[in-house]
């Protein structure tokens, strides 16, 4: 099938090249792959058992819900690592998302040198592996959007990985809905989109765009520099110096999760001071589709 985008905003060059509509019984392995992304704890247990993640009326459901024990079971990652990547390109989802208190829903990318936490690949990452947070709904009535590099410490003292926020040093756009606007977007399907080029990557809800970020401009400039290091801006690895910005020229994956916030599950949940107390939650994503523009970019797929 020859999808057109939803999303009217966007080039019309743009060309269907990989999707799934989700109109068969099970998840398709030779598209996706369930994979840990997104830890848990006590009381967050993530999962994969088909109450969680299952597919229904051409939809693929993923639900975070509460057991009679009182702990809360959420699904694990779905994502296209190994199945398919590209770079360069505009990707849209039709979805229903959970706006609810202490749920944490997001579509995101990262670039396919990570391997599941694996040792970085240099010669594909150059030193450093790329996250796109297309949005992330951090309890709350907005849409927001971000870009991470996750690199490891160059230093012998601390060999863990580090990560450098886009928001962090420089500010970002997000989509915020107005009280009536909020009371709805719960149970409606709204298209979400990722456009990705050369210089920037832009991200749209229903063709309005609410974030664009240029990755030509680094991390490490002017003002910024000082929120990430004291003395030297470049991170070094392998004997090679970086501006943190290379990594989002490389190739890259989708993801979808619907996890909770709550302590010892990710720094961000310190941004949530209040656990959710429902007794599901239901991220449905009706389709999800890829486009790119002839001879622009890389595409690769199963």
């Amino acid at each position: 099938m020859n999808y057109l985008p939803e999303n009217k905003s966007i080039s019309p060059d743009y060309k269907f090249v990989w999707g799934d509509e989700f109109d068969g019984n099970e998840l398709d392995k030779n598209k996706w792959t369930l994979r840990l992304k997104m830890g848990g704890n006590q009381r967050v247990i993530v999962s994969s058992d088909p109450d969680t993640i299952y597919l229904k009326d051409s939809k693929l459901h993923l639900v975070a819900h509460k057991m009679p024990d009182g702990t809360y079971k959420v699904p694990t990652s779905v994502i296209t690592q190994d199945k398919m990547n590209f770079k360069y390109g505009y990707a849209e989802i039709k979805a229903k998302v959970p706006y609810m208190k202490g749920v944490w829903p997001s579509f995101w990318t990262q670039s396919t040198a990570n391997r599941h936490m694996e040792p970085l690949l240099e010669a594909n990452c150059k030193g450093v592996m790329a996250e796109v947070d297309i949005f992330e709904i951090f309890a709350n009535n907005r849409v927001a959007g971000n870009i991470i590099s996750w690199a490891l410490d160059p230093t012998e003292a601390n060999p863990n990985r580090k990560s450098w926020a886009y928001a962090d040093a420089f500010k970002t756009q997000a989509k915020t809905f107005t009280e009536e606007e909020f009371g709805t977007v719960n149970d409606e399907y709204h298209v979400y989109g990722y456009e990705w080029t050369e210089d920037f990557v832009r991200m749209y809800f229903d063709g309005e765009l609410y974030c664009e970020i240029d990755i030509k401009k680094s991390y490490f400039s002017g003002d910024a520099q000082a929120r990430y290091f004291e003395e030297e801006p470049i991170l070094v690895y392998n004997d090679r110096s970086y501006n943190g910005m290379d990594c989002f020229q490389d190739p890259q994956y989708l993801i979808f999760n619907n996890h909770l916030f709550d302590e010892g599950v990710s720094m961000a949940s310190r941004s949530v001071t209040e656990f959710p107390e429902f007794e599901s939650a239901t991220y449905s994503i009706e389709y999800c589709r890829v486009f790119q523009k002839d001879g622009v970019g890389e595409f690769k797929a199963k």
